[in-house]
């Protein structure tokens, strides 16, 4: 289910973009008229609906600790890396649950969990 019928059924979404340094034309607001902040402001994108954006760097312990703070009220933690990525930068499942030990961590990945193509970035 896209995020933004989450939102639309009630739930406060808050998308993480990673700071433009780090992700130099990667990030969200980098896609031509889908998710650049003026296709958001016209509402020519739909699926930016409903939710709120923040930029954080998950490479510092600063960024870290957002993310984790976050984490600590929230129903549903979804991340998008390929398997291992979310351990790596310390908002891994282990990390969030013993935050909040109730959260629903869900992984969304390209090819799965496992496998000969789970390393594999499931988009360009």
């Amino acid at each position: 289910m896209p995020l933004c019928c989450l939102a639309d059924l009630g739930a406060d979404v808050v998308t993480v973009e990673p700071p433009p340094r780090r992700r130099s034309g990667a990030s969200i607001g980098d896609i031509p008229a889908y998710g650049s902040e003026r296709a958001r402001q016209a509402g020519l994108n739909p699926i930016f609906r409903s939710r709120r954006s923040i930029v954080v760097d998950l490479k510092t312990e600063e960024g870290r600790e957002v993310v984790l703070r976050f984490a600590q009220t929230a129903h549903v933690f979804m991340e998008g890396f390929r398997p291992g990525v979310c351990d790596r930068l310390g908002v891994g499942y282990q990390k969030v649950a013993s935050r909040h030990p109730k959260v629903v961590y869900c992984s969304l990945t390209g090819y799965g969990q496992t496998g000969p193509l789970a390393q594999q970035a499931g988009l360009p």
